[in-house]
C-alpha cells in the first residue's frame, strides 16, 4: 500500500511540472535594420505674385509693362473748390493690376501712410469756423469729408484676360478704405488682370461747416494693392 501511493504521488508531481512548462515564454530573436534616415528637402511656399502698370485711357492692359512697384502717384491734382456737387477727382491714367503667380487670389486695396495737414495758415473763414489747428501741417480736417471708390474699366477688346470678377465697388469713407481691406476682386486667376482707376469725391453728405474747417487742407496717402488667399467658405 505504501509503495503505491509513493508512485501516485511521483505521477502527480510529473504532471504539475509538465503543466508549469507550457507557460514558460519562448526566448526572442531579432534581426536589426541599421542605420535608417529621414531626411527634409527644400520647401518654398506658395506665394501670391501681383504686377501692376499704369496706362493712359485707351491703353491696353495686355501690352503694358508692369513692375512689381512702386509707381507714381495716382492722383496729384488738388479740389479747386467745395461746390463739387457729387463730383471728384478721377486718376488720368488707370491701373492694371494682374495675377503673374499660378493662384487664385483675393485683390484687395488699402489706403496707408494716411497724413491729414494743414496747408499755411487758416482762412479766416475756417477759423471762424472752429478750426484751431491753423499753422503749417498741422492736422488738417480734409480726410473726414472724403470718400473713394475702385471704378472698373473694361478696357474694351481686352476679353480674353480681363477678369470679370473684378468689379467697381461703391463709394466708401476714405477712413474706412484706410482701415480696410476693400475687395476689388474676389477671385483673380493665374494670368488675370483687374483694370479700374481711382475716383475720389467729397462725401455727399458735407455740410457747409465741414467744408470751412476742410479749407486749405491737404490729404497725402499710399495706395497698397494686395493679392491675398481666397477666404475659404
Amino acid at each position: 500500500m505504501r509503495a503505491k501511493r509513493s508512485l501516485a504521488v511521483v505521477g502527480l508531481g510529473a504532471g504539475v511540472s509538465l503543466a508549469l512548462g507550457s507557460l514558460l515564454a519562448l526566448t526572442s530573436d531579432s534581426v536589426t535594420s541599421q542605420n535608417n534616415k529621414a531626411e527634409s528637402g527644400t520647401f518654398a511656399a506658395p506665394a501670391h505674385d501681383l504686377v501692376a502698370a499704369k496706362i493712359p485711357a485707351g491703353g491696353n492692359c495686355e501690352t503694358a509693362t508692369y513692375t512689381e512697384g512702386p509707381f507714381a502717384a495716382a492722383i496729384t491734382s488738388p479740389f479747386a473748390n467745395f461746390t463739387l456737387g457729387g463730383s471728384g477727382l478721377n486718376q488720368t491714367d488707370r491701373f492694371c493690376l494682374k495675377n503673374n503667380g499660378t493662384q487664385a487670389g483675393q485683390l484687395v486695396m488699402t489706403f496707408t501712410n494716411v497724413a491729414d495737414l494743414e496747408v499755411g495758415v487758416c482762412e479766416q473763414s475756417e477759423a471762424d469756423a472752429g478750426d484751431t489747428s491753423c499753422t503749417d501741417l498741422a492736422q488738417g480736417e480734409l480726410k473726414p469729408i472724403l470718400e473713394a471708390r475702385f471704378s472698373l474699366d473694361s478696357g474694351g477688346l481686352e476679353a480674353p484676360s480681363l477678369s470679370f470678377s473684378c468689379t467697381t465697388s461703391g463709394f466708401t469713407a476714405f477712413s474706412t478704405v484706410e482701415a480696410g481691406p476693400e475687395v476689388l476682386d474676389p477671385n483673380l486667376d493665374p494670368g488675370e488682370f483687374c483694370r479700374g482707376l481711382l475716383v475720389l469725391r467729397e462725401k455727399l453728405s458735407t455740410t457747409d461747416t465741414e467744408r470751412l474747417l476742410a479749407q486749405t487742407d491737404k490729404v497725402q496717402w499710399d495706395i497698397v494693392f494686395t493679392l491675398e488667399d481666397v477666404p475659404s467658405v
